[in-house]
């Protein structure tokens, strides 16, 4: 509730947990004053996102995470059979910062939530009137493979395209 009182145009949420009344109201309540919130899906090999990533069938986007190949990660939580707002970015071997100034190579969905929280940055500055709905729509809506169901990987593939996004987004002005 603090980042979205005092203006986040977007709210990333590398973190897990159980089910919590106080979370959702949250994340609704961002959303309703325009944040958009990005949400790590779980690194559980899981069928669906856990908590809190799952209340993207009502607010919000959950992240899977995919390899430099664009497999899905075995590791990450699926989009399952529910409707709710689902895409992967690369979250395997990312180069990310670590305390004391270092760097080191990390994997997770926490690794590929900020590339998705980056692209709903960068449509949020590219249209300030933009609503998070419009935004999460934008991003699912360029997967490279959406509902393209890979048997080899046995999982769905639906990965952002940034100049998609952009693209779709000029021809429908």
């Amino acid at each position: 509730k603090f980042a979205a009182d005092n203006g986040a145009d977007v709210i990333n949420l590398s973190i897990g947990g159980g089910h919590s009344r106080r979370l959702y109201e949250s994340i609704k309540y961002a959303s309703d004053l325009g944040s958009v919130v990005v949400m790590a899906s779980g690194n559980s090999g899981f069928e669906m996102p856990t908590f809190p990533a799952i209340y993207s069938m009502n607010y919000g986007i959950s992240v899977g995470a995919v390899d430099i190949n664009n497999n899905m990660a075995s590791f990450s939580n699926r989009s399952g059979n529910y409707f709710l707002d689902y895409v992967t970015a690369p979250g395997v071997n990312i180069f990310s910062t670590v305390p004391n100034d270092g760097y080191a190579f990390y994997s997770g969905t926490s690794m590929a939530t900020p590339h998705v929280a980056g692209i709903a940055a960068l449509l949020k500055s590219y249209d300030k009137v933009l609503t998070p709905k419009e935004i999460e729509n934008l991003i699912i809506g360029s997967g490279s493979n959406n509902n393209y169901y890979d048997f080899e990987s046995y999982s769905i593939q639906n990965n952002f395209d940034v100049l998609e996004i952009l693209t779709s987004y000029e021809e429908d002005m």
